[in-house]
């Protein structure tokens, strides 16, 4: 005997509301297998295909999917559903860096109130375009252009280089043992912390021994040396640590390799490399 289940029973099992499985009939992606008409009043039942089918519906709008290409999924034989896909993902790569600089925008802010509350911003504040202007902080800059954000990467890469000489890789070689203790310390603190009980002294401790350790690598003990107020200092490094944290593994690989796009560029050598694997194991 064919098994059906009501609307509210359907929209509990795969995480939705009633309405928005309304929505996705209204819209055609799916005939309910059975519809009852009592009076007025219009009931549908679904069988196990449809709660497939809603299902797909579902993880297909959100990964971001337009209607007509979920339709097109789900009945076009034909339809090139690995190219849409592969489309899709690069899209939602989009989406993640600009969500990326929607948040270093946002911190960028928190730092400037720290310092004065009646701060009121605008877009004008980020030369216009959010995502050139959390780009060119990888560098500081603030040119509106293209250009400037390969420039940012390359700069603040280039720094980086000229920080880690071959006489400081050597005494990082030494401190590493030591490193690997402070991050020991750091985590026993991460794994046990609670907001009921107080490790703000031994997490100051950890801080100060790395600030100490890695003075020649890290700048923000330069800050003290410029015109900067207790308060400011404080919201410059608080700052810097949300800023790193902030940036996606692609911006990271961007910048240990000084160039934009580098995530890619290594995505694709990859293919290819893996590609000549097959053909060679063929």
């Amino acid at each position: 005997m064919q098994e059906y289940k009501t609307t509210g029973e359907v929209a509990k099992e795969i995480g939705i509301s009633t309405r928005e499985l309304k929505y996705y009939r209204e819209q055609g992606y799916f005939v309910p297998s059975k519809i009852e008409t009592h009076g007025n009043k219009t009931i549908c039942y679904y069988d196990l295909d449809d709660i497939q089918r809603l299902s797909q519906v579902k993880l297909y709008k959100e990964l971001g999917y337009t209607t007509n290409q979920i339709k097109d999924i789900l009945e076009e034989k034909d339809f090139d559903r690995k190219l849409i896909l592969n489309n899709q993902i690069k899209e939602l790569r989009k989406q993640k860096k600009h969500i990326q600089n929607l948040l270093i925008a946002a911190e960028f802010m928190n730092m400037l109130y720290a310092d004065k509350d009646e701060n009121v911003f605008s877009l004008q504040d980020f030369d216009g375009n959010i995502d050139l202007f959390a780009s060119g902080m990888y560098g500081m800059f603030s040119d509106d252009s293209e250009e400037n954000i390969e420039q940012a990467t390359l700069q603040l890469s280039s720094t980086f280089n000229q920080k880690f000489t071959i006489e400081n890789i050597k005494q990082l070689e030494k401190d590493g043992d030591t490193l690997i203790t402070i991050f020991q310390r750091i985590r026993k603190i991460v794994q046990k912390y609670d907001k009921n009980n107080n490790y703000s002294k031994e997490f100051s401790a950890c801080v100060n021994d790395l600030l100490k350790l890695y003075s020649t690598y890290l700048p923000l003990e330069e800050l003290k040396d410029d015109a900067f107020t207790e308060t400011q200092y404080k919201a410059i490094m608080l700052f810097m640590y949300r800023f790193i944290t902030s940036l996606s593994v692609e911006s990271l690989v961007d910048i240990f390799f000084s160039r934009q796009g580098s995530a890619e560029i290594i995505d694709e050598l990859l293919k290819v490399y893996l590609q000549k694997g097959d053909e060679k194991n063929g």
